[in-house]
């Protein structure tokens, strides 16, 4: 394979894309930073997540991460209540949490709750 001498090795070779980004709005945040804020050093501010309206005013980057995951972890607890009251399994939640950190979808609910229904099933049937 011949390669272009004249052309630097960098342009040669191919750049990989970066993944496209899934971008959901309930998971959307602004950040107003203080005049006086120098990130990463100094941060100062106000976050608020836009589809709760929550709010906190922040003093570091430790701050402001510490509320963006308050705020997810939440979001989270919500879309599996969501998800439990939609199969009618408001009850079973312990027993079906999840065991990893994800966010558990409707889909991933009903599989879960498979053998917990198919019990109560062959139970009713007795």
């Amino acid at each position: 394979m011949e390669r272009n001498r004249k052309m630097p090795r960098s342009s040669q070779r191919t750049t990989a894309q970066p993944p496209a980004l899934e971008l959901r709005p309930d998971r959307a945040f602004v950040l107003q930073l203080d005049v006086h804020a120098r990130p990463p050093r100094r941060v100062a501010g106000r976050v608020e997540h836009i589809t709760s309206g929550r709010v906190a005013h922040v003093t570091s980057a430790r701050e402001l991460l510490a509320f963006l995951a308050e705020v997810l972890r939440s979001q989270v607890r919500g879309e599996r209540e969501t998800a439990y009251a939609t199969l009618g399994l408001e009850n079973c939640q312990s027993d079906l949490a999840p065991r990893s950190r994800g966010s558990l979808d409707q889909e991933g609910a009903r599989s879960a709750a498979q053998p917990i229904l198919k019990g109560r099933k062959k139970g009713a049937e007795s």
